[in-house]
């Protein structure tokens, strides 16, 4: 038997088993992924290579031979039980692992001690995970995926709640089910800290383990929405392209930048977001996957969603076709791009909808404040602030680009709706920037809802609350983007 170039990672099968033609015998890892091995004809499996050895291409691995029959140990004759010499294809010389060239106890672990998949380093590499501290569950205990994400989740998983006990103020103003859900926010300030603003690996590590952590949900909404998901690029930047079920062609489309404080998410993971906006308005929405900080600054992020409206533009699309859907940290990205194509003469889109912008990026406003420690997803010190400043150093925090509420709006700017809660530092955000965009002759619409957490559409698009919501964004965008009623 031979293989392709890389490292034995496993045996699948013991020397002496009896195989049938086709059976996976071994696992070979090259520098693209994991490939089984099968058995090339019926007969008994002879191994001759070991776990961990790296192996040219042709390389002779292992043996199929008959009953009675005995692989050879040098190059040469294979003797059958009958006396006959046999010709076997030509054995090139192994290289010997260093400790078996040494006479040692030949190692059964590969070159770093652990057997893993391609994958599974790919992903421990950008979370910084320890492979030598893992227990892998694949084929002889090789380290797969799901294993350094069950790592990455339990390294990112929340300290337990003070002693003391928590328990949110929940209004009697508000739904039933709205209620009951308010019921299970944990405490906020038992959340751990994120990572300091240049800590590049550990921002890496939260982005990871946020992936994982909400991968199910959103397998959720997709299972339940049924939507058709296409990876693509545009302007050069990845973009995840959503299509709600028994979409009708249009020229119609909705931008949306997803949230997570400028450091956390993904176009994939921010499904509880944005498909039940396109099942609910009916239009194809174009997530952006921009690069998240640190990995990149404010400038970099605010030009990858503007390219994409440029790449839309250029594809065909008119100004009055193209809405821009954000929330929270996504919302202020989405207005940064807004303003940078006015800036730069390239028009405006026909509408914006803005769920709790994150549009002053310092502690600036009295909701920071009033609300401390009514808010139920996080603290400013604790969770916000570093992240901020992974995304735009201080001394830029009020360009227009990075905290909307400073920019002129005298020069123009798309209809927007802005939503939020009143249970969120995040209000005065939300409220000074309506101001801003009003107070300069720009259409805009304040809507806000009743005991209503941050961003609470996609925390859960089932409450009576979020549902609203959702029907107030479809008239509002019906009513700016084109072919609407």
């Amino acid at each position: 038997m031979y293989t392709a170039e890389g490292v034995l990672v496993g045996w699948l099968q013991p020397s002496g088993a009896r195989v049938t033609a086709g059976d996976p015998i071994l696992l070979i890892e090259t520098e693209k992924a994991t490939q089984e091995v099968v058995a090339p004809a019926d007969g008994i499996l002879h191994q001759a290579a070991r776990i961990g050895e790296r192996l040219t291409e042709q390389e002779v691995v292992g043996f199929i031979l008959a009953d009675g029959e005995v692989p050879p140990l040098f190059e040469g004759e294979l003797v059958a039980a009958t006396g006959q010499p046999l010709v076997p294809r030509p054995v090139t010389q192994r290289r010997r692992p260093p400790a078996e060239q040494a006479g040692q106890q030949p190692s059964e672990r590969p070159p770093g001690g652990v057997i893993a998949t391609p994958a599974a380093r790919k992903l421990a590499r950008t979370a910084n995970i320890d492979l030598t501290r893992l227990t892998g569950s694949g084929p002889g205990g090789r380290i797969v995926e799901a294993d350094v994400e069950a790592a990455i989740s339990s390294a990112a998983a929340p300290a337990a709640a003070p002693a003391r006990g928590w328990s949110p103020l929940i209004p009697a103003t508000v739904s039933p089910e709205a209620q009951a859900f308010l019921a299970t926010f944990p405490e906020p300030a038992a959340k751990p800290p994120s990572p300091a603003a240049d800590d590049i690996a550990g921002w890496a590590r939260a982005h990871a383990g946020n992936e994982a952590e909400v991968r199910r949900l959103n397998a959720d909404i997709e299972a339940l929405y049924k939507p058709q998901l296409v990876q693509t690029h545009l302007g050069g930047v990845p973009v995840l392209d959503i299509r709600p079920q028994n979409w009708s062609e249009s020229r119609r489309i909705l931008v949306y930048v997803h949230g997570g404080a400028y450091v956390l998410h993904s176009a994939a993971s921010s499904l509880t977001s944005s498909v039940p906006v396109a099942d609910d308005t009916g239009l194809r929405i174009c997530a952006v996957d921009y690069t998240c900080a640190p990995a990149a600054g404010y400038r970099e992020v605010v030009g990858q969603v503007a390219a994409v409206l440029t790449a839309l533009r250029a594809a065909g699309h008119d100004w009055a076709d193209i809405a821009l859907f954000g929330d929270s940290a996504g919302a202020a990205i989405a207005c940064g791009a807004i303003l940078k194509l006015r800036d730069e003469g390239l028009g405006l889109p026909a509408a914006a909808v803005l769920w709790s912008p994150w549009a002053d990026i310092a502690e600036i406003g009295d909701s920071y404040a009033t609300l401390r420690d009514a808010d139920l997803v996080f603290r400013y010190e604790q969770h916000l602030k570093s992240a901020a400043l992974a995304y735009a150093p201080a001394t830029e925090h009020r360009h227009p680009w990075v905290s909307p509420v400073y920019a002129d709006y005298r020069a123009g700017f798309p209809p927007t709706l802005i939503q939020g809660g009143t249970k969120e530092i995040f209000l005065s955000n939300g409220v000074r920037l309506y101001q801003a965009l009003d107070t300069a002759g720009q259409t805009a619409k304040l809507d806000l809802y009743e005991g209503m957490p941050h961003v609470f559409q996609a925390f859960n698009p089932d409450l009576p609350e979020s549902k609203l919501a959702r029907q107030k964004m479809k008239a509002f965008l019906n009513q700016y983007l084109s072919g609407g009623h």
